[in-house]
């Protein structure tokens, strides 16, 4: 059964409902009429088309590619920071992951909403029917500033203003419940002469810093996320990425006059969606530079230490490089797997990295190492910015991106063809996947790619077939490598050529090609020829195609036969309708 599928789902709602208790059939039916009236809901990618067609885009709504470039070009006009989002919003515009619900995911929306010039109503339906989120958390004083600055038709700039003003104003005071009573309260203030009132206003609601008992205290907001202890690098690159951004925010401590000096992952916060912000806490270690000398109880954590911190004849050595050994060992470990040892920090150490970092790279790291572990002050970098240059070098290698598409939930049985799938693929490096039209095939193949991505898989690349390999190929937004695009005057032949070039260098036994709906009758003349340079690339095949005329080794997917399986995927989407609908007729009440 395809959960997809209206007319499927309808054929098992009728029996389904009789099985309820008296009063919620009612309530089911409902639910499934709002979850089935296309008005009501609107993907992210379409809906986000349509509110940059709305604001004056006038390209071709399916180049996705153009329209992230009008929503980057206009929201770089009005001052908005959105370029650091580039790959999210081409992620979403592609279809392969709408936003996060954490406080991170919804302030880029708003920042989307800002730049499109949204009104008020426009910004609540764009929230309710596009992003299925409550569209205002009048809990949180930012977005109680936006919902201000979008009724008056204030720009972001304003809204940063205002809040830079809040903060300034704040007098750690809390009492009203920010719940209906916070709105009325903005709505009171008419123009943008009664921003000052706004401002004394949320000042003295804001719930953040308190004091008590000759302590102070830090009311955090919950994060959709984890401390980087409990997070796994897909990839050395998402590694670089981190620690390229853990550097970035101490050189901000270091030119504010401040040392951190217990930097370890656990104080680390990673965003589930970008490598590119961290959120780093944990302050009672942090020191003005000036006072590290007179300081007489300095905190560290002794597994990421320098042996100034350890040994205290030696504090009066503590400086920015101290820092920066301790973010040299941080990457140390999420490389080696361990922690370095005594004869690792020296000036000339030599190390023995793990297979999967390449060759190139490993210079580069010995490099770092040599000038963050070493026990010698003096022969360390002395500015995170000479850390920063390095690190900026690891990260703007070229690599191949996963472009690997989240599979739809609930994912129900299958579990012998997942195992199957593994088991063929240890020992063929192509397995098509194959079985009539909307039997599954490519939620299977997505659903064995997220599971076993980690085990088996630095990389994974999604791509549907649409006719062409050439076309295929030279798309950037499907197999994207990082610092590598077509030369302007270069034909498509040639761009193929030079990218399956560099995708020969990539390509491993760690990276898998998910192809999507493939035919075997396309493999003639000039694509044939395409196909092969393809398929030779060393790594892992997965193809899905109602075709069964393969020379490689297929997989034949059969209808779901378990009655209990059926049954639960059934009443798993009976279940998500009625609680879709209730979300719904809340948000609507709200």
């Amino acid at each position: 059964m395809d959960i997809n599928n209206k007319g499927d789902l309808t054929l098992k709602a009728e029996d389904y409902l009789f099985a309820l208790p008296e009063g919620e059939e009612e309530a089911v039916k409902i639910g499934l009429e709002y979850w089935f009236d296309s008005g009501n809901f609107t993907n992210f990618s379409d809906g986000l088309v349509n509110a940059a067609v709305s604001s004056g885009y006038n390209g071709k709504p399916d180049d996705r590619p153009a329209v992230c470039q009008y929503i980057l070009h206009i929201a770089d006009k009005a001052g908005i920071p959105l370029e650091k989002e580039k790959r999210n919003i081409q992620n979403w515009l592609n279809e392969k992951n709408p936003p996060s619900r954490n406080q991170a995911g919804r302030d880029t929306v708003f920042r989307i909403c800002f730049a499109l010039n949204m009104n008020l109503p426009t910004v609540k339906s764009f929230f309710r029917k596009v992003y299925w989120e409550r569209p205002f958390n009048f809990r949180d004083i930012s977005e109680c500033v936006y919902y201000y600055c979008f009724q008056h038709g204030y720009s972001y700039v304003h809204a940063k203003e205002i809040l830079k003003k809040v903060e300034l104003e704040q007098k750690g005071k809390s009492s009203e419940e920010f719940t209906r009573m916070i709105p009325e309260k903005i709505n009171a203030f008419l123009s943008e002469e009664e921003d000052d009132k706004l401002v004394q206003y949320l000042a003295q609601h804001y719930e953040g810093k308190y004091e008590a008992y000759g302590t102070g205290y830090m009311v955090m907001p919950v994060f959709d996320g984890h401390t980087y202890e409990n997070v796994t690098d897909a990839s050395p690159l998402d590694t670089y990425k981190t620690v390229r951004t853990l550097t970035e925010v101490i050189r901000k401590y270091h030119d504010a006059g401040y040392l951190h000096l217990d930097i370890k992952p656990s104080n680390i916060f990673i965003y589930p969606e970008t490598r590119e912000m961290i959120l780093l806490f944990d302050f009672d270690s942090v020191t003005p530079k000036e006072q590290i000398r007179t300081a007489k109880l300095l905190s560290y954590s002794q597994n990421w230490a320098a042996s100034e911190q350890l040994i205290s004849s030696y504090h009066h050595k503590i400086c920015e490089a101290t820092d920066l050994f301790a973010i040299g060992e941080i990457l140390f470990y999420r490389i080696m797997g361990r922690h370095s040892e005594i004869n690792e920090r020296r000036p000339f150490s030599i190390y023995s990295f793990p297979e999967n970092i390449r060759k190139r790279d490993r210079i580069k790291l010995t490099e770092i190492f040599r000038h963050t572990l070493c026990a010698n002050v003096r022969r360390r970098w002395q500015t995170a910015q000479e850390l920063l240059e390095k690190l900026d070098d690891l990260v703007a290698e070229q690599e191949l991106v996963s472009t690997h598409l989240v599979p739809i939930e609930p994912f129900i049985g299958r579990e012998r063809e997942l195992d199957e799938i593994a088991r063929r693929l240890k020992s063929n490096r192509i397995l098509i996947l194959s079985g009539i039209g909307g039997i599954g095939k490519t939620e299977l193949a997505k659903h064995y790619a997220d599971s076993h991505h980690k085990d088996y898989y630095d990389v994974i690349v999604s791509a549907t077939f649409d006719g062409s390999w050439l076309s295929l190929i030279v798309n950037d937004s499907i197999i994207k490598i990082t610092h590598f695009e077509r030369f302007p005057q270069e034909s498509p032949e040639e761009y193929f050529f030079r990218k399956i070039s560099k995708l020969r260098e990539l390509c491993s036994a760690r990276v898998l090609f998910l192809l999507d709906n493939v035919d075997t009758s396309v493999f003639e003349d000039k694509e044939s020829g395409f196909w092969k340079e393809i398929i030779s690339l060393d790594c892992h095949f997965l193809i899905t195609s109602r075709a069964t005329d393969w020379e490689y080794p297929v997989l034949e997917v059969m209808p779901l036969h378990e009655e209990d399986d059926l049954l639960k995927l059934f009443k798993i989407v009976i279940i998500n309708a009625l609680k879709a609908m209730m979300l719904n007729l809340w948000i609507d009440f709200l």
